[in-house]
C-alpha cells in the first residue's frame, strides 16, 4: 500500500517506485506496482471519502479575485 501511496502522492513513475522499494530491500517489478495502483486506488479514494470529480480550494484563497469595487 505504501508503494501505491508514493505513486499517487508524489507523482512518481512505476519504475521510480520500484527503485525506492529496491533501496529498502523489497524486490518488485514495476508492472506489479501498476497492478497494485489499479486495484487499490479506488479503495483509497473510498476510504478518504473524496467525492469523484470534486473540486477543492483553500478556504479564502480565491476571495476577492473577481470582486469589483
Amino acid at each position: 500500500m505504501l508503494a501505491v501511496r508514493w505513486y499517487l502522492r508524489y507523482g512518481l513513475s512505476y519504475r521510480d517506485v520500484e527503485e525506492l522499494l529496491a533501496e529498502r530491500g523489497i524486490k518488485v517489478d514495476h508492472v506489479t506496482i501498476y497492478r497494485w495502483v489499479q486495484k487499490f486506488t479506488p479503495l483509497l479514494i473510498d476510504a478518504a471519502g473524496v467525492p469523484v470529480g470534486a473540486e477543492y480550494s483553500v478556504a479564502g484563497a480565491d476571495q476577492g479575485k473577481h470582486s469589483r469595487a
